[in-house]
């Protein structure tokens, strides 16, 4: 991509720290879960723009800023986004699916792996085998995790269980990337039968995805 100016107010501070030059270079981050760590869940490599501020002072280039100094929302929260994730496999349809978690959802977490078998076969008994037949689970430890994984910030999420996101859909060439579901921290406190139908609610979002138009709500 190109390179783009540093926005005024941030130009100007640097400025006035002794900086003769700025610029945003236009960083792209490439990742996929899969293999050391993240066991059984093989999945195609995502992009994520993730530019990066530098100034010039004297003659050494420093970096100085992500997005957040661009005021500029993320567009997504990779999972090492917050400390202390694990990550637990569990067999389902064709292959595994994977929960992670954080600190303080480790019983949630458990709970998903031991329901997610049976709910990826009732997902699959009503909409067939035209889907991977595996997901990624996420159980957050705190609304602040949830926000970020979930990309929905600003929202209230005191009512909510989960939300299934995606960080990109081509429904012509059959292809989606980086589909999650993200559970709250309030879910731990459903009743096993009820987090079981929300965990098959939230799987046929996944099921479906590429038979779905790219504005169906994901809440």
């Amino acid at each position: 991509d190109a390179e783009e100016l540093v926005p005024d107010a941030v130009a100007a501070k640097l400025t006035a720290q002794g900086s003769s030059d700025s610029w945003v270079s236009p960083v792209r981050l490439r990742f996929a879960l899969g293999g050391v760590g993240v066991p059984g869940l093989d999945e195609s490599p995502i992009d994520i723009e993730a530019p990066l501020v530098v100034a010039r002072y004297d003659d050494r280039w420093t970096l100085v800023g992500d997005l957040e100094v661009l005021h500029r929302p993320p567009n997504g929260a990779g999972l090492w986004s917050f400390p202390g994730v694990r990550a637990t496999a569990a067999p389902t349809g064709t292959g595994q699916s994977v929960v992670a978690s954080y600190p303080g959802a480790a019983e949630m977490a458990a709970r998903l792996v031991a329901l997610l078998p049976a709910a990826v076969r009732a997902v699959t008994a009503f909409w067939g085998d035209r889907w991977p037949q595996r997901a990624l689970v996420i159980a957050t430890g705190s609304d602040q995790e949830f926000a970020a994984l979930a990309v929905s910030g600003g929202a209230d999420v005191s009512a909510a269980a989960a939300a299934t996101v995606y960080t990109t859909l081509d429904v012509p060439n059959h292809a989606v990337t980086g589909q999650r579901i993200v559970f709250t921290p309030a879910a731990s406190r459903l009743a096993t039968p009820l987090l079981a139908v929300v965990l098959r609610h939230e799987l046929s979002h996944v099921a479906v995805r590429l038979a779905t138009t790219p504005d169906a709500p994901q809440w």
